[in-house]
Protein backbone atom coordinates (compact mmCIF):
# COMPACT_ATOMS: atom_id res chain seq x y z
CA UNK A 1 0.00 0.00 0.00
CA UNK A 2 2.79 2.42 1.00
CA UNK A 3 4.49 1.75 -2.51
CA UNK A 4 1.40 2.22 -4.21
CA UNK A 5 0.90 5.94 -2.15
CA UNK A 6 4.53 6.83 -3.02
CA UNK A 7 4.16 6.14 -7.04
CA UNK A 8 0.84 8.44 -6.89
CA UNK A 9 2.35 11.10 -4.91
CA UNK A 10 5.51 10.78 -7.12
CA UNK A 11 3.01 11.15 -10.48
CA UNK A 12 0.86 14.20 -9.22
CA UNK A 13 4.15 15.34 -8.17
CA UNK A 14 5.42 15.31 -11.94
CA UNK A 15 2.41 16.32 -13.31
CA UNK A 16 2.18 19.63 -11.01
CA UNK A 17 5.83 19.93 -12.13
CA UNK A 18 5.30 19.88 -15.84
CA UNK A 19 2.16 21.81 -15.83
CA UNK A 20 3.17 24.70 -13.25
CA UNK A 21 3.46 28.14 -14.87
CA UNK A 22 6.28 30.79 -14.69
CA UNK A 23 4.37 33.13 -12.15
CA UNK A 24 3.45 29.93 -10.37
CA UNK A 25 7.42 28.85 -10.17
CA UNK A 26 8.33 32.19 -9.23
CA UNK A 27 6.00 31.91 -6.06
CA UNK A 28 8.12 28.67 -5.25
CA UNK A 29 11.36 30.05 -5.54
CA UNK A 30 10.32 32.82 -3.49
CA UNK A 31 8.57 30.94 -0.51
CA UNK A 32 12.01 28.53 -1.03
CA UNK A 33 14.30 31.73 -0.49
CA UNK A 34 12.19 33.21 2.49
CA UNK A 35 12.62 29.96 4.11
CA UNK A 36 16.78 30.39 3.79
CA UNK A 37 16.50 33.72 4.83
CA UNK A 38 15.38 32.37 8.00
CA UNK A 39 17.42 29.31 8.67
CA UNK A 40 20.59 30.51 7.17
CA UNK A 41 20.66 33.82 9.38
CA UNK A 42 22.61 33.31 12.30
CA UNK A 43 25.66 33.91 14.32
CA UNK A 44 28.34 31.68 15.72
CA UNK A 45 31.93 31.87 17.39
CA UNK A 46 35.65 30.16 15.69
CA UNK A 47 37.55 29.55 19.12
CA UNK A 48 40.55 29.62 17.49
CA UNK A 49 40.59 32.58 15.96
CA UNK A 50 38.61 34.27 18.30
CA UNK A 51 36.22 35.64 16.09
CA UNK A 52 32.28 36.17 16.13
CA UNK A 53 30.72 35.57 12.76
CA UNK A 54 27.29 36.52 11.37
CA UNK A 55 25.99 34.95 8.42
CA UNK A 56 23.19 36.60 6.65
CA UNK A 57 21.28 35.54 3.60
CA UNK A 58 18.77 37.67 1.52
CA UNK A 59 17.03 37.31 -1.97
CA UNK A 60 15.50 40.31 -3.74
CA UNK A 61 12.71 38.96 -5.68
CA UNK A 62 12.80 42.13 -8.42
CA UNK A 63 15.97 41.29 -9.93
CA UNK A 64 16.12 37.31 -8.52
CA UNK A 65 19.45 37.98 -6.61
CA UNK A 66 20.24 36.07 -3.87
CA UNK A 67 23.47 37.74 -1.58
CA UNK A 68 24.79 35.83 1.07
CA UNK A 69 26.89 38.39 3.64
CA UNK A 70 29.37 36.84 6.08
CA UNK A 71 30.82 39.47 8.99
CA UNK A 72 33.21 38.74 11.52
CA UNK A 73 34.04 40.78 14.71
CA UNK A 74 35.83 40.51 18.16
CA UNK A 75 32.46 40.69 20.21
CA UNK A 76 29.00 39.80 19.57
CA UNK A 77 27.31 43.05 18.15
CA UNK A 78 30.10 44.86 17.88
CA UNK A 79 29.84 47.96 15.39
CA UNK A 80 33.17 47.77 13.75
CA UNK A 81 33.99 44.82 11.81
CA UNK A 82 36.95 43.09 10.70
CA UNK A 83 36.18 41.39 8.19
CA UNK A 84 33.02 41.55 5.64
CA UNK A 85 32.41 39.61 2.34
CA UNK A 86 29.48 39.53 0.34
CA UNK A 87 28.52 36.93 -2.70
CA UNK A 88 25.95 37.88 -5.00
CA UNK A 89 24.34 35.01 -7.23
CA UNK A 90 21.14 34.04 -9.38
CA UNK A 91 20.07 30.27 -8.49
CA UNK A 92 19.50 29.78 -12.28
CA UNK A 93 23.21 30.20 -12.40
CA UNK A 94 23.74 26.83 -9.68
CA UNK A 95 24.05 23.57 -10.66
CA UNK A 96 22.34 20.93 -8.61
CA UNK A 97 24.84 18.16 -9.32
CA UNK A 98 27.46 20.16 -7.26
CA UNK A 99 25.81 20.43 -4.04
CA UNK A 100 28.05 18.47 -1.63
CA UNK A 101 27.88 18.37 2.41
CA UNK A 102 31.43 17.51 3.77
CA UNK A 103 32.85 17.37 7.50
CA UNK A 104 34.37 20.23 8.96
CA UNK A 105 36.80 19.40 11.50
CA UNK A 106 38.96 22.02 11.74
CA UNK A 107 38.61 26.17 12.14
CA UNK A 108 39.50 28.02 9.17
CA UNK A 109 38.11 31.65 9.17
CA UNK A 110 34.39 31.51 8.87
CA UNK A 111 34.20 27.55 8.06
CA UNK A 112 33.84 26.32 11.42
CA UNK A 113 34.31 22.89 12.71
CA UNK A 114 30.35 20.80 11.57
CA UNK A 115 29.18 20.72 8.26
CA UNK A 116 30.04 22.74 5.22
CA UNK A 117 27.73 22.61 2.38
CA UNK A 118 29.96 23.67 -1.29
CA UNK A 119 27.74 24.28 -4.59
CA UNK A 120 28.81 25.09 -7.90
CA UNK A 121 27.38 26.96 -10.82
CA UNK A 122 27.10 25.24 -14.12
CA UNK A 123 30.11 24.34 -16.06
CA UNK A 124 32.33 25.89 -13.46
CA UNK A 125 31.59 29.48 -14.92
CA UNK A 126 32.44 32.43 -12.76
CA UNK A 127 28.91 33.72 -11.72
CA UNK A 128 28.98 34.31 -8.47
CA UNK A 129 30.31 38.14 -7.61
CA UNK A 130 31.94 38.29 -4.73
CA UNK A 131 33.31 41.18 -2.34
CA UNK A 132 35.93 41.23 0.48
CA UNK A 133 36.45 44.36 2.63
CA UNK A 134 34.95 46.81 0.34
CA UNK A 135 37.73 45.91 -2.37
CA UNK A 136 37.71 45.47 -6.46
CA UNK A 137 34.48 42.23 -6.78
CA UNK A 138 36.01 38.98 -7.96
CA UNK A 139 34.35 36.34 -9.60
CA UNK A 140 33.78 32.65 -8.01
CA UNK A 141 32.10 29.93 -8.99
CA UNK A 142 31.71 27.84 -5.91
CA UNK A 143 29.36 28.76 -2.75
CA UNK A 144 30.61 27.81 0.81
CA UNK A 145 28.16 27.37 3.34
CA UNK A 146 29.41 26.78 7.21
CA UNK A 147 27.34 25.29 9.46
CA UNK A 148 28.94 24.88 13.29
CA UNK A 149 28.55 21.64 15.09
CA UNK A 150 25.92 23.74 17.85
CA UNK A 151 23.64 23.98 15.23
CA UNK A 152 24.08 20.34 13.53
CA UNK A 153 23.49 19.00 17.40
CA UNK A 154 20.40 21.16 18.67
CA UNK A 155 18.79 20.48 15.29
CA UNK A 156 19.02 16.99 13.19
CA UNK A 157 20.02 17.23 9.73
CA UNK A 158 20.20 21.10 9.44
CA UNK A 159 22.44 20.89 6.67
CA UNK A 160 20.75 18.34 4.90
CA UNK A 161 17.53 20.37 4.96
CA UNK A 162 19.65 23.22 3.52
CA UNK A 163 21.20 21.70 1.05
CA UNK A 164 17.54 19.99 -0.19
CA UNK A 165 15.95 23.76 -0.14
CA UNK A 166 18.92 25.00 -2.04
CA UNK A 167 18.39 22.10 -4.71
CA UNK A 168 14.40 23.08 -4.82
CA UNK A 169 15.19 26.62 -5.73
CA UNK A 170 17.95 25.60 -8.18
CA UNK A 171 15.44 23.45 -10.15
CA UNK A 172 13.06 25.95 -10.17
CA UNK A 173 15.15 28.45 -11.38
CA UNK A 174 16.52 26.45 -14.07
CA UNK A 175 12.74 26.23 -15.64
CA UNK A 176 12.71 27.10 -19.22
CA UNK A 177 9.70 28.54 -21.03
CA UNK A 178 7.91 29.54 -23.75
CA UNK A 179 8.51 33.51 -24.56
CA UNK A 180 5.70 33.86 -27.09
CA UNK A 181 8.59 34.68 -30.20
CA UNK A 182 9.52 31.83 -32.19
CA UNK A 183 13.02 33.37 -32.77
CA UNK A 184 13.06 33.27 -28.99
CA UNK A 185 12.61 30.12 -28.33
CA UNK A 186 14.21 29.07 -30.89
CA UNK A 187 17.92 30.89 -29.51
CA UNK A 188 16.46 29.46 -26.20
CA UNK A 189 16.34 25.99 -27.38
CA UNK A 190 19.70 26.05 -28.90
CA UNK A 191 21.51 28.08 -25.85
CA UNK A 192 19.91 24.92 -23.68
CA UNK A 193 21.01 22.15 -25.91
CA UNK A 194 24.25 22.83 -27.57
CA UNK A 195 27.54 21.13 -27.11
CA UNK A 196 26.63 18.85 -23.75
CA UNK A 197 25.65 15.10 -23.17
CA UNK A 198 22.71 13.67 -21.39
CA UNK A 199 22.42 10.28 -19.75
CA UNK A 200 19.49 8.42 -19.42
CA UNK A 201 18.21 5.75 -16.84
CA UNK A 202 19.22 2.80 -18.84
CA UNK A 203 22.68 4.34 -19.67
CA UNK A 204 21.82 5.41 -22.72
CA UNK A 205 23.60 8.95 -23.86
CA UNK A 206 22.69 11.83 -26.03
CA UNK A 207 25.40 13.99 -27.40
CA UNK A 208 24.59 17.22 -28.78
CA UNK A 209 26.81 19.80 -30.64
CA UNK A 210 25.88 22.88 -32.58
CA UNK A 211 27.28 21.98 -36.38
CA UNK A 212 26.44 25.39 -37.49
CA UNK A 213 24.43 28.53 -36.17
CA UNK A 214 21.04 26.87 -36.63
CA UNK A 215 21.69 23.34 -36.47
CA UNK A 216 21.80 20.80 -33.53
CA UNK A 217 23.72 17.19 -34.07
CA UNK A 218 22.71 14.49 -32.06
CA UNK A 219 23.98 11.53 -31.49
CA UNK A 220 22.60 8.51 -29.31
CA UNK A 221 24.84 5.47 -27.80
CA UNK A 222 23.54 2.74 -26.30
CA UNK A 223 25.13 1.16 -22.78
CA UNK A 224 27.80 -0.36 -24.76
CA UNK A 225 28.32 3.11 -26.68
CA UNK A 226 26.81 1.81 -29.94
CA UNK A 227 25.53 4.09 -31.88
CA UNK A 228 22.07 3.72 -32.31
CA UNK A 229 20.62 7.08 -33.82
CA UNK A 230 22.19 10.19 -35.20
CA UNK A 231 19.60 12.97 -36.05
CA UNK A 232 19.33 16.86 -36.36
CA UNK A 233 17.52 19.81 -35.22
CA UNK A 234 17.64 22.74 -37.56
CA UNK A 235 16.10 25.69 -37.07
CA UNK A 236 13.27 27.42 -40.20
CA UNK A 237 12.62 30.96 -39.60
CA UNK A 238 10.50 31.40 -42.87
CA UNK A 239 8.34 28.42 -41.53
CA UNK A 240 8.61 28.94 -37.83
CA UNK A 241 9.25 25.42 -37.50
CA UNK A 242 12.11 23.26 -36.76
CA UNK A 243 13.04 20.75 -38.77
CA UNK A 244 13.78 17.09 -36.89
CA UNK A 245 15.56 14.40 -38.78
CA UNK A 246 15.86 11.36 -37.63
CA UNK A 247 18.63 8.20 -38.72
CA UNK A 248 17.87 5.29 -36.65
CA UNK A 249 19.66 2.11 -38.15
CA UNK A 250 17.32 0.63 -41.09
CA UNK A 251 14.14 2.16 -40.11
CA UNK A 252 13.28 4.95 -42.66
CA UNK A 253 14.26 8.44 -42.49
CA UNK A 254 12.24 10.45 -40.65
CA UNK A 255 12.20 14.50 -41.67
CA UNK A 256 9.30 16.38 -40.34
CA UNK A 257 8.60 20.07 -39.00
CA UNK A 258 8.15 20.63 -34.99
CA UNK A 259 6.27 23.94 -33.39
CA UNK A 260 6.55 24.67 -30.21
CA UNK A 261 3.73 23.94 -28.36
CA UNK A 262 1.68 24.91 -25.06
CA UNK A 263 1.09 22.15 -23.34
CA UNK A 264 4.30 22.11 -21.09
CA UNK A 265 6.74 25.27 -20.04
CA UNK A 266 8.92 24.41 -23.08
CA UNK A 267 7.97 21.82 -25.28
CA UNK A 268 8.51 20.78 -29.32
CA UNK A 269 5.64 19.08 -30.98
CA UNK A 270 5.18 17.10 -34.35
CA UNK A 271 3.94 13.80 -36.12
CA UNK A 272 7.21 11.39 -35.24
CA UNK A 273 8.13 12.95 -31.73
CA UNK A 274 7.52 14.96 -28.48
CA UNK A 275 10.00 17.09 -26.76
CA UNK A 276 9.75 18.76 -23.78
CA UNK A 277 11.75 19.94 -21.19
CA UNK A 278 11.32 19.68 -16.95
CA UNK A 279 14.37 22.42 -16.63
CA UNK A 280 17.53 23.17 -18.58
CA UNK A 281 18.53 19.64 -16.95
CA UNK A 282 16.08 17.59 -17.70
CA UNK A 283 14.45 16.59 -21.66
CA UNK A 284 12.04 13.98 -22.23
CA UNK A 285 11.55 12.09 -25.90
CA UNK A 286 8.34 10.47 -26.62
CA UNK A 287 8.25 8.41 -29.72
CA UNK A 288 5.69 5.65 -30.49
CA UNK A 289 4.18 5.76 -27.09
CA UNK A 290 7.61 5.37 -26.00
CA UNK A 291 9.02 8.27 -23.20
CA UNK A 292 12.99 8.63 -23.01
CA UNK A 293 14.31 10.41 -20.03
CA UNK A 294 17.74 12.25 -20.48
CA UNK A 295 19.37 14.10 -17.67
CA UNK A 296 22.31 16.31 -18.37
CA UNK A 297 25.53 14.43 -17.74
CA UNK A 298 27.95 16.14 -14.48
CA UNK A 299 29.18 12.69 -13.38
CA UNK A 300 32.27 14.66 -13.52
CA UNK A 301 31.28 16.99 -10.93
CA UNK A 302 31.61 16.16 -7.01
CA UNK A 303 28.51 16.18 -5.24
CA UNK A 304 24.51 14.77 -4.73
CA UNK A 305 22.90 12.65 -7.24
CA UNK A 306 20.72 14.22 -8.66
CA UNK A 307 16.93 13.28 -8.62
CA UNK A 308 17.83 10.51 -5.58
Amino acid sequence: MRSGLFFLCYCLFQISLFSQSKDEDLVVLQQTAEWLEQKLTYHYYNIDDEEWWTNRFNFDPQTLKATIRNISTENLGAIQDRTHMQRVFQFGDLNPYTINIEEAKTNSGRLVKGKTIRIGTYQQAKDISQIKNGAVPSEASFLYLSIPKAYEDSTSNYAETIAEKFEQAILVATKVYHTGSFESDATQLLTVLEDDRFLSPDKMSLSINKIFDDVLELEQHDPTDQLVRKAYLKINQDQKTVQWVNIKGQEPVVDVALSFGEEYAFELKGSAIHIFFVNKHEIHFIENGEETVFIRDNSFEKGRPYYR
